[in-house]
């Protein structure tokens, strides 16, 4: 269990790769999870604005 701790974390292996990448990596991974969350809610609106 100890090991998979830090194996599941993809923050760890993210932050090593450098400040650069790490921003590059995280704009699009926090995107995915907004629309991941709002998914619902920007269909929705989606929809009425169609």
């Amino acid at each position: 269990p100890h090991i998979a701790l830090p194996d599941v974390t993809p923050k760890k292996p993210r932050i090593k790769i450098g400040k650069r990448s790490n921003l590059h990596l995280k704009l699009p991974l926090y995107t995915l999870c907004s629309i991941a969350r709002k998914g619902q809610a920007d269909v929705a609106a989606g929809q009425e604005l169609q």
